[in-house]
């Protein structure tokens, strides 16, 4: 045969085999063959007709010769990564993909097979920037779409949505930020989440804005929302934890700290040596910091909405009380926009001066918590309580809990319901370790 023929007995063979005749395919794939052993065409349908008959390790060193006879045949190192993918060699498959598809980007079954095995390895923004590629070359992949959906209910908490539509909170940020900001000023936000409170200070009058997202698929919707509302000159989104960011990266200490990485329960998202390393590093002497302070408030907690998530006992004739010995004793209690009853006032379990340098420390400490009303108690309530600048503050407190609100009370149970009544005191021993709080009975 000659070389034109060589070219359309590859065409041939390809559509033997996408006809799944694989006799007849590896008939003319082997006469092309025999003329051109080196053919890298014809060298890849052997390796797809072996993959055909179950014999991948055969298909792999077959496509592991056309990957060096060939180094920019995209479709030979797409088919190598889903040789190596079925034989558990992740990794390596990973690098075949992103090497074929590099090569030629527009195939979207390559880029779903690739941030499935992201997803399977915990590389979870690189997963969701595969789906999105899948679904760019090909808007109806459904598989691509689920995958997607999933990677991101992972990646981003859905307690950002409620975060964003808490009314009580963004106007206690939007306040100090107005009092806090002088014209012209360099604020540095922690925790840019959605660019909003970054955008408040734009629009409070800063001459420029540093705000820090270490989620790479956040940070790079932050910058879309930033640009498409007018401040994409002003804002600059830096795709790091502020810990790693250099103050010579702002183009200077900042005038203004702004942060929101608390979690429902205060200190979970690392707030204290974030915050530490941002006055020590990142922002002038005496810069105004937002929040100025908050505590961790607590209060002993009743009512039929936690009762039925905390114990179990007899349900449908059956004993099932052994049940409640695995049962978190930490919980986050989804209020729904009701009240919780309290037995007794709010407390400062333990609180928190952001604007002094100071270095925290773990602590404990016992409360003498006094019974205000009869009840049944199941636990502590813990809520946040938040002074922003010393004229505003913020409260997520079960008493009066707002409808959409990022921030939950949290509930740390007894393990039995305890009966008690006016005049009583409850003790409970309250600790931190600067990560993470606890409450118990003492």
């Amino acid at each position: 045969m000659v070389a034109i023929r060589i070219q359309d007995a590859v065409v041939l063979a390809a559509e033997h085999l996408m006809g799944r005749r694989l006799d007849q395919a590896e008939r003319v794939v082997s006469a092309i063959l025999a003329q051109a052993p080196e053919e890298p065409s014809a060298l890849h349908l052997k390796a797809l007709i072996l993959r055909q008959r179950n014999e991948t390790p055969a298909a792999l060193t077959v496509l592991d010769q056309v990957a060096r006879l060939a180094p920019e045949f995209a479709e030979a190192h797409i088919n190598r990564g889903n040789a190596l993918n079925s034989l558990g060699r992740e990794a390596e498959a990973m690098v075949a993909y992103e090497t074929g598809l590099a090569l030629n980007p527009a195939q979207a079954e390559a880029w779903n097979n690739l941030g499935a095995l992201r997803h399977r390895n915990g590389l979870r923004d690189a997963a969701v920037a595969a789906f999105r590629q899948a679904i760019r070359f090909d808007p109806q992949h459904r598989e691509a779409r689920r995958n997607l959906s999933v990677a991101l209910s992972e990646l981003i908490p859905g307690w950002h949505i409620a975060m964003m539509n808490d009314t009580l909170r963004n106007r206690a940020y939007d306040q100090a930020l107005r009092r806090a900001i002088a014209p012209g000023d360099h604020v540095l936000e922690i925790g840019t989440g959605s660019g909003l409170l970054a955008m408040m200070a734009a629009r409070a009058g800063a001459g420029r804005v540093t705000t820090c997202e270490m989620v790479p698929t956040l940070a790079a919707v932050a910058q879309e929302i930033i640009a498409c509302n007018g401040y994409g000159e002003m804002i600059r989104v830096i795709n790091l934890p502020s810990t790693q960011v250099t103050v010579e990266a702002m183009g200077g200490p900042a005038d203004v700290l702004v942060s929101e990485i608390l979690s429902s329960d205060f200190l979970s998202e690392q707030v204290l040596p974030t915050l530490t390393d941002a006055r020590r590093r990142l922002i002038g002497p005496g810069a105004p910091v937002i929040p100025a302070a908050g505590s961790l408030r607590i209060a002993l907690a009743t009512g039929p909405q936690i009762a039925a998530s905390l114990h179990v006992g007899m349900v449908d004739g059956f004993d099932l009380s052994l049940f409640n010995a695995v049962t978190p004793a930490k919980k986050a209690i989804d209020l729904k926009g009701m009240p919780l009853p309290l037995l007794s006032a709010p407390v400062s379990a333990f609180s928190f001066d952001f604007v002094a340098d100071s270095h925290w420390t773990p602590a404990e400490t016992q409360l003498e918590i006094p019974v205000t009303a009869q009840g049944l108690c199941y636990g502590v309530a813990q809520w946040i309580h938040l002074d922003m600048d010393g004229e505003t503050a913020f409260s997520n407190t079960p008493e009066n809990p707002q409808p959409a609100s990022g921030w939950q009370p949290m509930l740390y149970a007894f393990a039995e319901p305890l009966p008690v009544d006016v005049g009583q005191t409850v003790t409970i021993q309250a600790f931190h370790d600067c990560n993470r709080p606890w409450f118990q009975r003492g």
